[in-house]
């Protein structure tokens, strides 16, 4: 039997765990052993395999099945009890169990201390000091992931126990003392909780390389000098004993030792940039391969930290992203779910520090600091929470940043020096960036009182780096706001500037921050301080000496940004001088940190350069040193970059993303972008591009991105489909998109990883590029609209369509237009900007009973003082493109959307008179709303259920008369018969059924309330239903992709559209609905009268009941129902006015199937 066992210690020391573990586990070993020994050691060879659950199970299946201790047993069950509270917490969801593990680890070693074991070569004292190695290790994990424990007693057997044990030639039992203070005096937690002494590990490690021992022991002590390396090695040293540690591990037969060395010198050599990263990362790919094939899972987990911790700049994002998603995979394997969470932990870190996606780091943060009890983790939950507050930080929402902050403060307030000073500085750089949003001298001067009291406190304590960096922080303040101490900080770093020289690449990262922030402080001098261009050439070269220091230590990504900070100063001295050469420097910089962002996937960044360049570029056009086809093509790409900045913001979900692009919609340099581009077009009379750089103006709103993921066109469709590559690359996204949407915010950043990695994949596919671009906001193309138009004329019988659209250049208005296939064309009116906005002022804006309004206005439309006749002049040039009933398509935006522009005239009558009309946020939303309705790729078996729901109840806020309650009733059941629909009113008609109903109908009439106040917004439209209301907001949520159905919304303000501050990107239901999946949506542009709704209602449902029966096609022409029921109404005396008629809009596309 003792050979047996020695036979499996000697496996388990080959790290052969697979073959020790089933000769452990074979007839004779299990008869003859004691079920406790076994259970000991069969778990813990499981568990330094890499298989905690296993190993778990083991253990908790022979703890509740053993009988009362016996005596000869009792140290083997205190080593099982030991390795329980170990790895339980790593087993559990979100580090359940760890403080009750710790406190009975705790409990366990008290009971080890009183049984009085002296060292001796011994069985008992090989599991004493297995025992005390485990307990040292829970203290480890409960201070690195709870609350830190300040138990130097635990470790303080380390260095005894390794002394005396060498010299009883005990090698197994010396190399576990010296691993276990070797990697707790490596981390901060081990110098200041458990003083512990890196010249203590010095000493330790100079005896291993020097004593002799068997091979085995020998290639462990030089492995582990390697991997701990002693303070004063140099690397040539170290790689002499890597290759002997390689050469014994080989001769002696270990199964990994030699690759796992091998791991960590190919790793090492990648963070100091030296040879072939493809061909190191398909060595490290092999090795731990190799361990799969062992089935050796921690090592498979070593390897991918080790890899992954060796790429620390952005070109590997990709790389990083993958190798997060092998390591999840593997979690799943061995069962460590704390590896999960801290895995989530750095995924969330590696996309907010390499690609700047702070809405995915926002969604996992904030589900996975609620998953974490601080009862088990306060360390790592105010890890989780400080990464949020630098997410909102990076998107410049510097309240809820500092709310993160507050949050980690409030959880867990670091007691370790450095980690105390790391806290400090974020907490900085969120005061900081609040500051800078509201810059009062007095709240800046109690900031500084405070902040430079601590800065002085780690000088004094020689956290030089802490201080310099918020030093640095405070001068980008100080910059900003034209404070006169900035020299005086600017000093102060320059004290401290010796300190950093030659120390870590983070202090080299934080000397090149400091030249940073030197420059811009050259750069904001009064020019009349320095006059000519001292100042910027100052300020070039010291960015100068930023650039290589970022270069060598992996800062691609600020290398960058200070490239672009030259071109800045490039173009400060042009503008000086016009010196054109200097303006060439300029846009030359600026490319070059373009490229570079642009390869890095730093989206904000990388769009500011773009838009730099852009104007580099125009500025050149301008003085006619460019061609407009240069100036157009930079613009483009600005545009673009712009765009990409708001699409992964739909992460954080539908009202909030659109709320965030909103944001970035109102950025000034998107408007001179387009501004810029117009220009040019208009200049160069480049009419084409005029109308393109239109619609791409329009084209980039959330309302561009209905039935994300759901609506394909069948051209695209067809195109996928017939590659089996590109077919099964799309049916593996709308998969992950599934697993996205039903998946815990907690685990979804690990789908996004690998959603990330297919569709850059997707993108080298010709068709599934063009659904991306198609999913991101890319307009729709002229081809595209020409093909529409002649679907529409072969399946809807239209005779003509034409697009029309309104832009502003330097102050005027203009149409610009195009008919089917012919090419755009420029028409000017005769109005400004100005007379739009006073207009809409006085007549939409001002609710005052005494004054005319156009909601009210008794005025007849043919009266030369009706408020509309003023604004003739926006639609009287549509007559030389269009002919009569040819189908319009107004694309109005901005101002316009609150202007019933069908209620022109032309020629004397309105335009819905001549023409039937329908409107659309842009040609790029119309294009995919007609999508859902023509073509033969609509599925027959969608459902085709109708719905009419009419509440009219009495509630706070809303006019009510019961003699109306009865016939909005009656007019619900008239035309449910009418057109088979189920009706639903009154008390039915409540807030579930709303959603149920209309989430499952091809045809939805809502006839109630409408709630809007406009003095807040309009995004407050509310509609009211029987037991509450549903708001904008909650339109969003409802999905209607199932369906695409039409929806007529008989409402007080149910059209109304909040304009966003860029002027192009409309609020309100009409959007939500089309978002949702609606195919087209009619509402009233302002409150009309209960009864005028129901007329319209019955006048506009018998045309589609009309034109059902005559056509033979299943298509109705919506905007020909339309126009004939307000014609009617129109005919009527006491609906004849405007006011009455004119409010209602058709939205989104003009057909029904």
């Amino acid at each position: 039997m003792d050979g047996m066992f020695d036979r499996f210690q000697q496996l388990r020391g080959q790290g052969r765990f697979e073959e020790g573990a089933n000769l452990l586990q074979s007839d004779a070993v299990v008869q003859s052993l004691d079920p406790a020994q076994l259970a000991a050691e069969l778990g813990y060879t499981l568990q330094c395999q890499g298989c905690l659950a296993k190993a778990l199970k083991i253990w908790e299946d022979f703890l509740n099945g053993k009988q009362a201790d016996g005596e000869p047993n009792r140290l083997v069950m205190l080593r099982i009890r030991m390795h329980v509270c170990l790895v339980r917490p790593m087993v559990r969801e979100n580090l359940d169990t760890l403080t009750a593990s710790f406190d009975e680890a705790a409990r366990l070693d008290e009971k080890l201390s009183l049984m009085g074991l002296e060292y001796q070569v011994s069985d008992h004292v090989a599991t004493e000091v297995l025992i005390r190695d485990t307990y040292c290790k829970i203290v480890q994990l409960v201070s690195q992931l709870h609350i830190p424990q300040r138990n130097p007693e635990a470790f303080s057997w380390l260095e005894s126990t390794f002394d005396c044990a060498l010299s009883n030639k005990e090698y197994r039992l010396a190399l576990m003392a010296a691993r276990r203070y070797a990697a707790s005096v490596s981390s901060p937690l081990g110098t200041e909780l458990f003083q512990l002494r890196v010249d203590t590990w010095d000493r330790m490690a100079s005896k291993l390389i020097r004593v002799e021992m068997p091979a085995i022991f020998k290639a462990q002590a030089l492995d582990l000098t390697s991997e701990f390396a002693p303070s004063l090695d140099s690397v040539d040293a170290l790689e002499l004993r890597e290759e002997a540690a390689r050469r014994m591990y080989d001769e002696t037969g270990h199964a990994f030792g030699s690759m796992q060395v091998d791991i960590r010198r190919i790793c090492r050599r990648i963070r100091r940039n030296e040879g072939d990263v493809a061909a190191a990362v398909d060595t490290i790919q092999a090795h731990v391969s190799s361990f799969e094939q062992q089935n050796y899972l921690f090592g498979v987990q070593n390897g991918l930290q080790s890899l992954q911790a060796s790429f620390t700049d952005a070109r590997f994002f990709d790389l990083q992203l993958n190798l997060i998603g092998l390591t999840d995979e593997l979690v799943s394997k061995s069962g460590a779910n704390l590896f999960r969470l801290l895995y989530l932990t750095k995924s969330m870190a590696t996309w907010l520090l390499h690609s700047g996606r702070a809405p995915r780091v926002i969604e996992t943060g904030v589900s996975l600091y609620d998953a974490v009890l601080e009862t088990n983790g306060r360390r790592q939950k105010a890890t989780i929470a400080s990464i949020v507050a630098q997410a909102y930080l990076q998107i410049q929402k510097g309240p809820e940043a500092l709310s993160w902050i507050q949050k980690s403060c409030a959880v867990y307030t670091p007691t370790i020096p450095i980690e105390r000073a790391e806290a400090d500085t974020l907490e900085l750089q969120v005061l900081i960036a609040l500051a800078l949003s509201n810059p009062l001298e007095a709240d800046r001067n109690q900031l500084l009182q405070k902040w430079n009291t601590i800065i002085n406190d780690e000088i004094q304590h020689g956290m030089v780096g802490p201080a310099f960096e918020k030093l640095n922080a405070i001068v980008t303040l100080l910059i900003r706001t034209h404070d006169g101490r900035t020299d005086q900080y600017i000093q102060r770093i320059e004290s401290l500037t010796p300190h950093l020289a030659g120390q870590s690449a983070d202090m080299e990262t934080k000397l090149a921050g400091f030249y940073q922030n030197s420059a811009a402080l050259w750069l904001s001098k009064d020019s009349g301080i320095h006059p000519g261009s001292r100042a910027e050439e100052e300020a070039i070269d010291l960015l100068e000496k930023a650039v290589p220091l970022y270069l060598r230590t992996g800062g691609l990504v600020q290398a960058a940004n200070t490239r672009l900070m030259q071109a800045l100063a490039h173009f400060s001295i042009f503008q000086k001088s016009t010196d054109f050469n200097r303006l060439v420097d300029a846009y030359n910089l600026a490319d070059i940190a373009h490229e570079a962002l642009r390869n890095l996937d730093v989206t904000e960044m990388a769009s500011q350069a773009a838009y730099w360049c852009a104007y580099y570029g125009y500025l050149a056009w301008s003085h006619g040193r460019a061609t407009s086809d240069f100036a157009l093509k930079q613009l483009s790409v600005a545009e673009k970059a712009k765009n990409d900045e708001c699409v992964d913001l739909s992460i954080l979900g539908g009202f909030d993303a659109m709320a965030r692009r909103q944001q970035r919609g109102a950025d000034d340099k998107v408007q001179r972008i387009y501004d810029m581009a117009r220009q040019v077009c208009l200049r160069e009379n480049l009419l084409e591009e005029l109308w393109s750089w239109t619609q791409k103006s329009k084209a980039r709103g959330l309302s561009d991105l209905l039935a994300l993921g759901v609506l394909v066109p069948e051209h695209l469709r067809v195109a996928i489909e017939r590659d089996s590559a590109t077919k099964d690359m799309f049916e593996r996204e709308v998969e992950l998109m599934q697993r996205i949407s039903a998946s815990e915010s907690t685990t979804r950043i690990n789908l996004r990883n690998q959603l990330h990695i297919l569709q850059a994949e997707m993108s080298a596919h010709t068709s599934l590029r063009d659904l991306l671009s198609l999913r991101a906001g890319t307009p729709v193309t002229r081809r595209q609209l020409e093909d529409l138009a002649t679907e529409a004329r072969q399946e809807a019988s239209v005779t003509d369509v034409v697009f029309v659209d309104w832009v502003v250049q330097d102050g005027q208005v203009c149409v610009v237009a195009t008919r089917n296939h012919g090419p755009a064309q420029l028409l000017r009116c005769p109005l400004s900007l100005r007379s739009l906005e006073e207009w809409k002022t006085r007549y939409v804006d001002n609710r005052d009973d005494e004054d005319e309004s156009l909601y009210d206005s008794e005025l007849e439309e043919d009266d030369p003082e009706y408020c509309l006749r003023q604004l003739d002049a926006l639609v009287e040039a549509i007559a030389e493109i269009s002919e009569e009933n040819d189908l319009l398509v107004f694309c109005a935006t901005g101002i316009l959307h609150s202007i019933p522009l069908h209620a022109l005239w032309i020629g004397g009558e309105p335009v819905i008179a001549r023409n039937p009309v329908v409107y659309c946020a842009s040609l790029t939303t119309a294009w995919q709303c007609w999508r859902q309705t023509l073509g033969a790729w609509r599925d027959p078996a969608l459902p085709t259920s109708k719905t009419v729901m009419a509440v009219y109840e009495e509630t706070p806020g809303t006019r009510f008369l019961r003699d109306e309650q009865v016939r909005v009733y009656e007019s619900a059941d008239t035309l449910s018969a009418a057109i088979g629909a189920n009706a639903i009113t009154g008390r039915g008609a409540s807030l579930g059924q709303f959603k149920a109903s209309i989430e499952t109908s091809s045809l939805f009439h809502f006839h109630g309330h409408c709630i809007v106040d406009r003095v807040v917004a309009v995004t407050d439209q509310r509609i009211v239903l029987s037991d509450g209301s549903l708001s904008v907001v909650d339109m969003f949520r409802l999905k209607l992709g199932t369906c695409w159905p039409h929806i007529t919304l008989i409402a007080c303000d149910s059209a109304s559209q909040g304009i966003s501050a860029s002027g192009d990107e409309p609020l309100g239901l009409v959007t939500a609905l089309l978002c949702s999946g609606a195919s087209s949506v009619l509402g009233t542009l302002w409150p009309i009268a209960s009864a005028t709704g129901r007329e319209f209602s019955r006048c506009f449902y018998n045309e589609i009941k009309d034109a059902r029966s005559v056509s033979g096609r299943g298509l109705i022409n919506l905007a020909c129902c339309l126009r004939a029921a307000v014609l009617e109404i129109r005919g009527e005396r006491r609906t004849r006015r405007p006011c009455h008629w004119a409010s209602f809009v058709l939205h989104g596309s003009p057909f029904l199937r």
